[in-house]
């Protein structure tokens, strides 16, 4: 499915979207029947480190099955991919149901942990107690990233789409009464009509909407880059969110940007600033 397709709006308001999975805090895909479950659980016994228990890995009979499991397989990733390229995810919670087997899921950018199966019929508490403890769950609890908030205010999001729109003719060189579609066409690659957020990274705030680019990968580094305005100075700046390897002697990469411009080197862009960035909420609830 393609979620951009549907990007059609009702007024300057992020809620007007038809389909919009920037508001989705928890998904649950249903599948008719158990045979239709994406994940096969291990046997019992001591065994397990070497199990492969995706359904790509294994041997089916029927090979429409093994066609519709793997295509389920596929869907759900799909769903948490969308969702974390439409909001800013430390990780993202999901059930899977197949007749009356259910499994608990959460989405993370180095893998998927998933619950075994359970029969929510037979004992429906374990997925009334998930359900009831998600709904309670603080914001970071859930999976939301604490460093990027949503800008309520409709005069800031007036402000980010005229800085975008004032950079958009400056680069461009349009004229806004005789280029004005493909003006608002370009603005557009920056902006989701009415949903602006505000990133806290280590020096200012930036606010930031549509990525001009975005890794298609749901785990790994997930590269994205933005056209960011700063808060402050109303200056727009390009942002880059990557989620970077974890070791103490990886070089940053706005280190090496800063050495090859004191260096001399050319087309090398200025840092406004760079850094990590800590979401203290998983550390100090």
């Amino acid at each position: 499915m393609n979620f951009h397709k549907r990007e059609e709006r009702f007024g300057d308001d992020a809620f007007s979207y038809v389909a919009y999975m920037g508001l989705v805090h928890l998904f649950i895909e249903v599948k008719k029947g158990a045979d239709q479950d994406i994940f096969t659980d291990p046997p019992e016994g001591p065994e397990l480190h070497d199990y492969k228990f995706t359904v790509d890995t294994c041997m089916w009979d029927d090979s429409e099955n093994l066609r519709n499991r793997t295509s389920a397989l596929g869907q759900n990733a799909h769903y948490a991919h969308t969702i974390q390229t439409h909001q800013f995810r430390t990780c993202v919670f999901s059930l899977s149901i197949s007749g009356s087997k259910a499994r608990i899921l959460r989405w993370e950018r180095s893998g998927v942990l998933v619950t075994e199966a359970f029969d929510y019929k037979a004992d429906s508490q374990i997925l009334v107690d998930f359900v009831w403890r998600f709904v309670q769950a603080k914001d970071y609890q859930q999976g939301f990233d604490l460093t990027a908030a949503t800008v309520d205010s409709k005069e800031d999001r007036d402000l980010f789409r005229e800085a975008i729109s004032s950079h958009v003719q400056l680069q461009l060189g349009l004229d806004p009464e005789t280029d004005e579609k493909e003006l608002l066409e370009e603005i557009d690659k920056h902006c989701y009509p009415g949903a602006i957020t505000r990133l806290k990274i280590g020096g200012p705030n930036v606010w930031v909407s549509r990525p001009l680019w975005q890794s298609h990968a749901i785990f790994g580094r997930c590269t994205a880059g933005y056209r960011g305005v700063l808060c402050d100075t109303r200056e727009v700046v390009f942002v880059k969110d990557v989620w970077r390897t974890n070791g103490r002697e990886v070089e940053l990469e706005g280190d090496i940007l800063k050495d090859l411009r004191e260096k001399g080197v050319g087309h090398i862009p200025v840092v406004v600033c760079h850094g990590d960035v800590i979401n203290r909420g998983l550390i100090f609830p």
